[in-house]
């Protein structure tokens, strides 16, 4: 395993698609539906997009301050799941869709962790078939935040 896998890794989004608090979401430009986002608490729709938010501005900061993607990198964006994990799971919802929102974020954090740090103990040992393994876990983890990120805001109404 290269270096070059990592970096490639460390400057694709991994958790990198920002949840917007202000714009329509694009099913309801489309449809002009006001569905469920009537109901949504806007203070714990805010909580939810501001925790993920921070979980993105994190990430990207990692990866701007450490274009080399070596192992420690990784582990870094490994430790902000892990932050996103403990500020999620802080945010009280009485919202029982938006506790699912939370879980599915929580989910994806955790596995993404998990995975990064396995990568990184796969490169460390220079088993590729584990690196490839590790690195098809943070693929498989993170493939649900675009539909997920698209669910909050048009339940939110943004």
């Amino acid at each position: 395993m290269h270096t070059r896998f990592l970096t490639a890794l460390l400057l694709s989004p991994i958790l990198g698609l920002s949840i917007n608090a202000a714009s329509p979401s694009l099913a309801q430009r489309a449809t002009g539906a006001e569905s469920e986002a009537a109901i949504a608490s806007p203070e714990q729709c805010s909580q939810i997009i501001a925790a993920a938010n921070q979980a993105v501005q994190n990430v990207q900061t990692v990866t701007q301050n450490n274009p080399s993607g070596d192992a420690e990198s990784l582990l870094l964006i490994a430790d902000v799941a892990d932050q996103a994990i403990a500020t999620m799971q802080l945010i009280d919802l009485s919202d029982t869709q938006l506790q699912g929102y939370r879980d599915r974020f929580v989910t994806m954090y955790n596995s993404t962790s998990q995975a990064s740090r396995n990568l990184v103990a796969a490169v460390r040992a220079r088993n590729e078939a584990d690196a490839q393994t590790a690195y098809e876990m943070i693929v498989q983890a993170t493939a649900d935040e675009g539909p997920l990120v698209e669910a909050v805001n048009g339940y939110c109404g943004s």
